[in-house]
């Protein structure tokens, strides 16, 4: 069962009366790790190359072409063309996803830290 203060961190997180997206731990470190660079940037840009890379901003991997077709697939990104460059961001579903995945972060950061200082 999770300690009080640990469920507020996510409740913080999530909007009011939101429940956790209990899909979101399920999905893959890939698909997590695409899924927090896109909403932090707002947008992944991909080009002809099977690569994707977050809007404005350095990345230290690029995602791969099918980690975004399993997100889009399951309803968390949408991918539109403008020109030569393809665009992905996330849907009301995936921002639901990242808010719920931010909140697992903030309860690892929390516990984390609690327990250093023990």
């Amino acid at each position: 069962m999770r300690n009080a203060s640990l469920t507020s961190s996510i409740s913080s997180i999530l909007r009011h009366s939101e429940i956790e997206a209990s899909g979101a731990k399920s999905l893959s470190v890939a698909g997590r790790a695409a899924l927090l660079a896109c909403d932090s940037a707002g947008r992944l840009i991909g080009r002809r190359s099977s690569a994707w890379h977050p809007a404005n901003t350095p990345h230290p991997r690029p995602i791969l072409r099918r980690t975004i077709d399993i997100l889009r697939k399951r309803g968390l990104v949408y991918v539109k063309q403008i020109g030569g460059t393809r665009e992905a961001r996330l849907t009301k579903v995936g921002k639901w996803y990242a808010r719920t995945l931010c909140g697992a972060l903030a309860d690892d950061c929390f516990s984390t830290e609690k327990g250093s200082r023990a």
